[in-house]
Formats: structure tokens, C-alpha cells, sequence
């Protein structure tokens, strides 16, 4: 079995020199403001021009990547390569291929903390949970939980290497990320996660009840439980949210969703090769699916442009922004596993977390259903996708509460269970 080998973050010289060349000479879309045609000063067409300059300006003369790189380091980075099949079955002669996963490692110095892996999605990154890291390994006071905190990239995103077979989703993501806590000694703990990292999270239950006791989810995708199941209606509130996703997000916020699950190769040319079009794309989703109230209207005004682009540079420094698109051509276009994330009733303690903003949130008792030890549900008045980033004080404790339960404490430590 593979061991885990230190790693670091480091951007070479020469690539940050080009990264800065071509900043400096951007080719900005025609876009005239007395010609609303090209879109205008607003974000319906996308990212307005007004705010791909603001952004620009500050990659280039305000953005100090060497501290957020020291930053970042300051954490135990490692990389783990995980064998993978790579054939159609166990006797397919190709055999197996290899995966190199990084991951952050930190471990408390508590003698009673509890192993969590908390994993990210699209287009986020390990970035996203640097600042909720040294408060989950060394919290404040001793009655406070206190975990073993590991913080993967997923296969194809970041530092990890890009998977050796076309056909790797969600479920052969999970299979890789139990390997990683097992190899590292956790033989049972809580999985947390919101966007691709919920499905991996909920994968992780469904395939590895007796590693993943417990799961905490900051995006509940659940569906609609079978027709002949008697449930509780949604309440006034879950239905307007439901009806939001389908009538905002559905019809227009979709798009991207739809390029990268048919036709991923050909848009990674154009994000592989352009930094402000790398910029773009990703910051385009930081300004739909986020809690925008306070702010200037562009984007979170609890989340800042630094931390924007410090996730932008791990897809630009690792080139990885063409194989993080294939998750989705894997999942939504192919169907790998669907069953298994979406119809699988898990066993495990769950805890829900319910930021407003959130792009969808599933009606409790069809969470409820899938989940019957549903024993943790928080509703907070802000915040959106990207808990972690926007709402990290909340977030901490969130997971905290959850983790400090009973059942999931017993769950962990409970010989029996």
C-alpha cells in the first residue's frame, strides 16, 4: 500500500510571469454601454465588462499570490497515489491505473477528536475550508469538539491528477476518498460536504456504512421520494424555494451545466488558455449562487475578491479546469451511479446545514425519508453555496453541534455500532 509523500503548493516563476503578461494585455468583449446588446453594465448576459476590469486590476495590481501561497502552506499538504480499474470489469486484461489524490492533513492535538474529511465542489477547491481548518483541529475551549481534519482536492481538480479511464463519477470519486481516511488510520468518521462534495459525501454513506458513521451537508440534494410514499407536503417556504430553483436557476443559470456534461474538451481550450476567460467562467457562479445582500451586488460582501481568486489560481497554476468539467459529463450526461447516490436510504446519523442562498435546498421530509436519522437540521439567515467562504463562523459551529450529538458520537466510538 502506498504511503502518503509531503507536498507543496509552489507557482513557478515563469508561469506567474505569464499569468501577469497576459493579464496586463486582455482583450476585453466589445461591450458599449449606450449598446445593450453586448450585454450592458448588468449581469444578465453574463459577467459584465465594469466588473471583469475591477476584477483584473486586482489580480494584477492588488493580489499578493507568494502570501496566499505561504498561507496555504502553512498547512501538511500531501499527495496519495490510490490504484484505480481501469478496464470494464476484473478480468479486463488493461488492469489497473493510478490516481495521485492531494490532500490537507491536520490532526488535533485532542485525544478524543473525531477524523472528518470535508470535501468541495464546482468550481470551488481545498481554498475553500483553509479558514475553518485550525479552528476544527484546535477549538477555543475543551468542550468544544475538536477534529482530525482532512481536506482532499477531487480527482481532477487541483493537485490531484486527473483520472486514467473516461467513465470515473462520483461513485469511483467516494471509493478513492474512503481509501485516502483508511490508509491515513480513520477507519470510521463524519463525512461533510456541499456541491460535487455532497454527492461524494452521500456516496461515501451509501457505499461505506462501516467507515462514513455520520454525514454533515451544507447542499441537501435529495429528491422526491417515491410517489407512493405518504410524506408531509412542503411547507409554504420549501415550496417557494423549489419553485425558485426551477423557475431561476433551471432556465437560466444552467448553461454551464449543459457545455461541460456534453462537449467538456472543447470549452477547456478556451479556460486552459485564457486567464480572464478562466476568471469568467468560474467567477460567474460566485456571483449567482451566493448571498449577495450588503453588498455591492456583484459579490458576497462576507467573501472576499482574494479568496475569489486565490480559487481561480489552484485551476490556473494545477491546469486542471478541463478535467474538472468531465465529473460532470460523467454524472449528469452518462448516469454513472445515479442510483446509487439518489436512491440509497442512508443509515447514518445526518445533519443538515441551510443557507438561503443555497441553489437547492430539498424540502425536509423528503430529506427526512432518505435520511431517517436526519438528527441535526439548522436554518441560517444568510449565506449561500459556498458556506465554508461566506459563513465560516456558522459553518464551525454548525459542524460542531452536529458532531458533539449522541448518535453521532456513539455512531463513532461505540464498539457495536
Amino acid at each position: 500500500m502506498a504511503s502518503p509523500v509531503p507536498f507543496r503548493v509552489i507557482c513557478p516563476p515563469h508561469l506567474l510571469a505569464t499569468l501577469k503578461d497576459r493579464l496586463r494585455n486582455v482583450r476585453f468583449p466589445e461591450n458599449s454601454l449606450a449598446n445593450p446588446i453586448g450585454g450592458g453594465d448588468t449581469w444578465e448576459y453574463g459577467m459584465p465588462n465594469r466588473v471583469a476590469r475591477k476584477l483584473v486590476d486586482h489580480w494584477l495590481n492588488k493580489y499578493d499570490w507568494p502570501a496566499w501561497e505561504a498561507k496555504i502552506n502553512e498547512f501538511k499538504h500531501y499527495k496519495l497515489d490510490v490504484s484505480v480499474p481501469v478496464g470494464a470489469g476484473k478480468d479486463d486484461p488493461r488492469g489497473h491505473g493510478t490516481v495521485s489524490v492531494h490532500f490537507i492533513h491536520e490532526r488535533s492535538p485532542r485525544a478524543d477528536a473525531i477524523p472528518i474529511i470535508l470535501t468541495h465542489g464546482w468550481p470551488g477547491s481545498f481554498v475553500e475550508f483553509l479558514d475553518v481548518i485550525r479552528p476544527l483541529t484546535h477549538p477555543p475551549s475543551s468542550t468544544q469538539t475538536a477534529f482530525h481534519v482532512v481536506v482532499p482536492s477531487l480527482v481532477g481538480f487541483g493537485f490531484s491528477s486527473a483520472a486514467p479511464v473516461r467513465d470515473f463519477g462520483v461513485i469511483e470519486t467516494a471509493k478513492v476518498m474512503n481509501h485516502v481516511m483508511k490508509t491515513l488510520g480513520y477507519h470510521r468518521y463524519v463525512g461533510q460536504g456541499g456541491d460535487w462534495g455532497a454527492f461524494v459525501t452521500k456516496a461515501l454513506a451509501a457505499l461505506f456504512p462501516q467507515n462514513c458513521k455520520a454525514i454533515h451537508l451544507n447542499f441537501p440534494i435529495f429528491p422526491r421520494p417515491p410517489k407512493e410514499v405518504k410524506i408531509s407536503p412542503p411547507t409554504p417556504i420549501e415550496q417557494a424555494r423549489m419553485e425558485t430553483y426551477r423557475n431561476v436557476f433551471e432556465r437560466s443559470g444552467t448553461g454551464y451545466q449543459r457545455i461541460q456534461e456534453t462537449k467538456p474538451q472543447t470549452l477547456a481550450f478556451a479556460m486552459s488558455d485564457s486567464p480572464i476567460g478562466l476568471l469568467a467562467w468560474i467567477g460567474e457562479k460566485f456571483h449567482e449562487i451566493v448571498d449577495l445582500r450588503g453588498g455591492d451586488g456583484d459579490f458576497s460582501p462576507t467573501l472576499s475578491l482574494d479568496h475569489l481568486l486565490t480559487n481561480v489560481m489552484i485551476y490556473y497554476i494545477s491546469n486542471s479546469i478541463g478535467s474538472s468539467f468531465r465529473l460532470y459529463r460523467y454524472q449528469f450526461f452518462l448516469g454513472i451511479g445515479q442510483d446509487i447516490i439518489n436512491l440509497t436510504i442512508l443509515t447514518q446519523p445526518v445533519g443538515i446545514a441551510v443557507f438561503p442562498y443555497e441553489l437547492y435546498i430539498a424540502p425536509r421530509s423528503w430529506v427526512n425519508y432518505w435520511c431517517p436519522k436526519l438528527v441535526h437540521w439548522s436554518e441560517f439567515k444568510q449565506g449561500g453555496h459556498f458556506a465554508a467562504l461566506e459563513q465560516t463562523s456558522n459553518f464551525i459551529e454548525d459542524v460542531r453541534a452536529f458532531a458533539k450529538l449522541h448518535s453521532v458520537r456513539g455512531a463513532l466510538f461505540d464498539s457495536k455500532a
